[in-house]
């Protein structure tokens, strides 16, 4: 038998790195050991030749795992690339074999040469294979001796390598991944293809042709796409269904297959024993039409033979009358002279091969001879049940692998589909549902998303729960700043009431009270306007250039001008920024530190790193390295600002949020005496 082997083409991607899948060479090595230690001996590996289907499984697994991996990474599958790459892999090897054999051939001569220009024909269009079975070889018989038949099974797997890959470019091609489901059904179909064949007594063509060995490359691109992170099925059950019905109808083929040649070849070698035995025994019986000396003749035969005349009867040898098949010794359907019969049946529990020779001499009146020997074939038989045991063996070991794949596979699935599921409940429970990973990618981007809106939807509550508290707040501080002046108001009320009763005096100390309450309202108002705007993003930003002495100098002269306040800028320093907001910064700054801090108030700018500083310092009892962190919160005020009733908390929270709005930053600065603020601008 004739078993020849092609390492399959690796498709590597471009950058795609290495494209070596881990196991696969000791699968290729196993498969191609099992072949060779067949050519050795049948007898020791009768299922051998199995490792050709085997090593096409993982032909099949190899390039579709590859081709898979190349259009996840590059959104395509280059074709004219791939055959450029099995071109270089392929054709040097071949043309140097080919070459180096076929010289050595013509030196040689003799049968070699038988075929030469059809194998060349084959081995040029990868089509060896049908080349073969189209001049009508018998791959079974013994005498076999096409030089180039080992390319057989080549051109099997390139006619793979043509079709395949352009079936898979064009199904992602259309948006229809090759799904697992079907790809099993076309392995069943295919593992049905050899029955099929050898059924209709095409036992060379179930071996040689595509159709026969497409089941291992199908088995092989179903396991790519069915382990393929990528395009795994979410259950697993008929995958591994279909998977086990493959193992057994494979099984099954393979078995059938060994039976058929194990039987085959031995009965070619007793036919051709047996012709070779009856010759001298024919001519024998010519010569003695009596059949006096038949019996000495019938112990020539090999095994247990006997010589029988269907018309009368006549018997001689150890074989029995009985054990003839009824039909052979039945003298109106003989068949013509040297026209052989053989049956294989049993005898006395053994199996055996009967072959009959109708011996018959025109020229005398002697009747029809028949010729029958049994040869045994307990030998075959106890091959064949011992590689239906093997078979049975590893067919279960390879049922129980596959049951214990689905069995990981589906928790493999299920746990991250379950970890979902727990995520999500997570989510709607408004709990943040913790970070996961999976082999799948899929499953990770819906996790991370899952995660990830937890997060927000953790920070957006987080937030919403913030924002409540401070609007509680909010109204809580207005009602208490409106409260004073209010109540001040109204404590003069009766005063107005009574005006023409009320002294000179009372009617001064009413007008002061009611007028230092309708300022201080309207400044809490304007200052929750502004602060409403910011908060609602539509607060405006007008830049324009001006400069910065000439802005600090007007600042301080506008709010107190009895007040001494150093002014610390260098003369044509200039920042192109909003004027108002940068002066209602600066104002509140100085506010701050002329009524909560102690002269000296210094307040300087320079520039540094491309920005305006600002700062605005006074010597004042400074703010307590615990407050210092809440100094910026709107109504905040320390307990030593509460003798001020000026004070409402929300001037440096406005004049951080202007400074945010500016692009820069107020920070407060760490001193050992008063307070510092420091604002930050982009002079541009």
């Amino acid at each position: 038998m004739k078993v020849a082997y092609d390492q399959p083409a690796v498709a590597v991607p471009v950058g795609a790195g290495s494209a070596r899948i881990g196991g696969l060479d000791g699968v290729r090595a196993l498969s191609v050991a099992a072949v060779l230690l067949y050519h050795v001996s049948a007898v020791w590996a009768p299922g051998g030749f199995a490792g050709v289907d085997v090593f096409f499984v993982v032909s099949g697994y190899l390039i579709t795992t590859l081709l898979v991996r190349e259009h996840d990474r590059a959104g395509r599958i280059n074709l004219p690339a791939f055959y450029v790459r099995r071109a270089r892999r392929l054709l040097p090897a071949a043309i140097a074999t080919v070459t180096v054999t076929g010289l050595a051939a013509l030196v040689v001569g003799g049968d070699v040469l038988v075929g030469l220009p059809a194998s060349f024909l084959g081995i040029a269009t990868f089509s060896q294979n049908w080349v073969m079975l189209a001049a009508g070889n018998d791959y079974f018989a013994q005498t076999r001796t096409g030089l180039f038949d080992n390319f057989w099974s080549l051109a099997i797997e390139e006619q793979f390598y043509l079709v395949w890959p352009s079936l898979l470019a064009l199904c992602f091609t259309s948006g229809r991944a090759p799904r697992a489901g079907g790809l099993g059904f076309a392995a069943v179909l295919a593992v049905a293809a050899p029955f099929v064949m050898s059924a209709s007594g095409m036992g060379a063509a179930a071996y040689l042709s595509t159709f026969g060995h497409l089941f291992g490359l199908v088995i092989g691109v179903w396991l790519a796409v069915l382990l393929s992170a990528r395009h795994a099925p979410t259950d697993p059950r008929p995958g591994t269904t279909v998977a086990g019905a493959a193992i057994v109808a494979t099984t099954g083929v393979l078995v059938s297959s060994a039976r058929q040649i194990i039987y085959q070849a031995r009965q070619n070698a007793i036919l051709a024993e047996y012709r070779d035995a009856t010759d001298a025994v024919r001519q024998e019986i010519s010569a003695d039409p009596s059949g006096v000396g038949w019996d000495s003749l019938a112990r020539m035969l090999p095994r247990r033979s006997a010589i029988v005349v269907p018309a009368t009867g006549r018997i001689a040898g150890n074989l029995t009358a009985q054990e003839i098949p009824a039909s052979w010794l039945d003298p109106a359907s003989q068949p013509p002279a040297g026209a052989l019969r053989y049956l294989r049946t049993t005898l006395g529990g053994d199996e055996v091969f009967l072959v009959g020779l109708a011996s018959f001499d025109p020229a005398s009146a002697a009747p029809t001879v028949l010729i029958v020997s049994s040869y045994s074939l307990e030998p075959q038989r106890q091959q064949v049940m011992q590689l239906v045991t093997a078979a049975v063996v590893i067919g279960g070991a390879a049922l129980l692998v596959t049951g214990t794949a689905g069995f990981l596979i589906a928790r493999t699935l299920t746990q991250p589909l379950r970890r979902l599921t727990a995520m999500a409940r997570a989510l709607g429970e408004g709990e943040t549902p913790p970070a996961t990973t999976s082999t799948f990618t899929d499953v990770n981007q819906i996790a991370t998303a899952l995660h990830e809106s937890g997060t927000r939807l953790a920070t957006t509550m987080t937030e919403l729960a913030r924002r409540e508290h401070d609007a509680r707040r909010l109204v809580s501080d207005v009602a208490h700043e409106l409260r004073t002046p209010l109540t001040s108001m109204t404590a003069v009320a009766e005063i107005i009431e009574e005006f023409d009763q009320a002294t000179h005096e009372e009617r001064a100390i009413a007008m002061t009270v009611t007028s230092r309450g309708v300022r201080r309202l309207t400044v809490l108002m304007e200052q929750l306007l502004e602060l409403s705007r910011i908060d609602a993003g539509a607060a405006t930003v007008t830049p324009s250039p001006l400069g910065v002495r000439e802005l600090l100098t007007a600042t301080v002269q506008l709010l107190d001008p009895d007040r001494v306040v150093d002014v610390q800028a260098p003369t044509g320093l200039s920042v192109t920024t909003d004027a108002d907001r940068l002066h209602t910064i600066v104002a509140n700054l100085l506010s701050n530190a002329l009524h909560h801090g102690a002269p000296p108030v210094t307040v300087s700018a320079e520039t540094a790193a491309g920005h305006l500083v600002v700062s605005v310092r006074d010597e004042g009892p400074g703010i307590p390295a615990e407050h210092a962190a809440d100094v910026f919160e709107r109504f905040v005020t320390l307990d030593t600002a509460r003798h001020n009733p000026a004070s409402n908390g929300l001037g440096l929270a406005i004049a951080r949020d202007n400074a945010r709005l500016l692009g820069g930053e107020l920070t407060l600065q760490e001193t050992t005496t008063g307070a510092c603020f420091r604002l930050t601008l982009p002079l541009v």
